[in-house]
């Protein structure tokens, strides 16, 4: 298994019902994509402490995907992979007072990473080129002048491949999941929330309208990916029929896009060996 496995490559256009969701690539079982998934999770320790160590870059992780999807699972299951002291997730949900204020890009940024730190966002501001476009209504909520509206879509693909340039260009890692789930796995996801009572709180009126919706959010999943997956910031599509064929996929990718940062801990300087020497004789000298 191998990241480019899963690489949507830039400018070229993906039909979504003719990619499997129900794979779990080179497992034939659940307890063989567990086993990978966390042999995966130990390398990706060792090279976020080499992030933090070296503090030069930073990571942005983004998940998107329909309802159901499994958003939340993998964001949780990546999440148990890291350090949390260093690692932050975000959800974004219906944009606040102030941050209608704002661009849409706004909010993102200032939930962005530092350098030596994991961001993952819990859908994005890719909802801007998703959601609204199926819900056009929506984008009343941003209070755009009348030029803005012009040509919006494409604006908006423009600015966000503009964000992640600068991003990259400047040290932070974007790495971007698409969720890839069948309609007759996310309509049995929903009613088994709905049927289990500890589960019901996870159900909103919303659920039904995106599903029914469903051809409308693959049209725009599929313009999303041709317009926005460059080769500074790609697309991964990763099957989410199967949860642990799901994190494999994901655990690996992370691996291998952190291994191209960094392929050791970086080495003390002058300064730094005096400092360490003066401990380890204040140690020493204590009767350690």
């Amino acid at each position: 298994m191998k990241a480019e496995d899963f690489l949507v490559p830039p400018a070229t256009g993906v039909r979504l019902d003719e990619r499997d969701p129900s794979s779990r690539g080179y497992f034939a079982t659940d307890e063989e994509a567990e086993a990978h998934t966390q042999l995966q999770a130990e390398r990706l320790k060792r090279l976020q402490a080499m992030l933090q160590a070296h503090e030069a870059y930073g990571v942005l992780i983004l998940f998107q995907g329909m309802d159901s999807s499994g958003k939340d699972e993998s964001i949780r299951e990546v999440l148990s992979f890291f350090d949390p002291g260093i690692s932050v997730a975000k959800q974004f949900k219906k944009p606040t007072e102030t941050e209608r204020q704002h661009d849409f890009l706004w909010r993102a940024a200032q939930a962005l990473p530092g350098r030596g730190e994991v961001g993952i966002f819990n859908r994005s501001y890719y909802e801007q080129v998703t959601g609204e476009r199926v819900y056009p209504e929506q984008v009343e909520q941003w209070g755009l002048p009348p030029e803005a509206r012009e040509n919006l879509w494409e604006k908006r693909y423009a600015q966000i491949n503009d964000f992640e340039r600068k991003l990259v260009e400047n040290g932070f890692l974007v790495v971007k999941f698409l969720l890839h789930v069948s309609e007759e796995t996310a309509r049995a996801r929903l009613l088994e929330r709905i049927e289990e009572p500890e589960m019901n709180w996870q159900v909103s009126e919303a659920d039904g309208r995106h599903f029914g919706d469903w051809d409308a959010f693959h049209e725009t999943f599929e313009l999303m990916l041709e317009r926005t997956s460059t080769s500074r910031a790609p697309w991964y599509l990763i099957p989410a029929d199967e949860r642990w064929g799901t994190y494999a996929a994901v655990a690996t990718i992370l691996v291998e896009r952190l291994a191209a940062l960094h392929t050791a801990f970086p080495e003390p300087d002058d300064e730094e060996r005096v400092v360490l020497e003066k401990v380890r004789a204040a140690l020493e000298g204590n009767g350690g």
